[in-house]
């Protein structure tokens, strides 16, 4: 190497180097695609005198995302989160703007994601692997009741 080139050695397990959205979700990273769901939760099927379909009642939108991730820090939010806290919406911002079917992406709305259950894998030298499952709670509040991690 030339001397007029500076070297460096980086150690660590600590940097970033996945393409991807800087929006990292406090060293977690993706390790797989993840998964956007939009629905209604409560569906009714409307029949006429005659028994045919008629009209459709769809209630009660409801939003999930499950994201396969890899903690690079023990002591990051969704690290050391328990299923059924309260995760705030400007704690996930790497999903706006790309996740459509009318999911409501704006961080700074009402309404708070919960944390399902987590379940995770430690293969011996790498780092953990969890599955993230998430369900946006459309309350007229900003946090859970409990307080949700910023």
């Amino acid at each position: 190497m030339p001397a007029s080139i500076p070297s460096a050695v980086v150690h660590g397990d600590d940097i970033d180097t996945t393409l991807g959205p800087i929006a990292d979700l406090t060293k977690c990273y993706f390790d797989g695609a993840v998964t956007f769901d939009a629905a209604y939760s409560a569906k009714q099927v409307i029949k006429d005198f005659n028994g045919h379909e008629s009209a459709f009642v769809n209630a009660t939108p409801t939003y999930s995302i499950k994201a396969p991730v890899i903690f690079k820090r023990e002591t990051g939010t969704f690290a050391t989160a328990h299923p059924g806290v309260g995760i705030s919406r400007a704690t996930v911002p790497v999903f706006a703007d790309r996740v459509g079917h009318g999911f409501p992406a704006d961080t700074g709305a009402a309404g708070y994601f919960m944390l399902g259950d987590m379940s995770s894998t430690i293969e011996v030298g790498q780092h953990r692997k969890c599955a993230l499952d998430l369900k946006l709670i459309l309350f007229p509040i900003t946090a859970a009741a409990a307080g949700a991690p910023a």
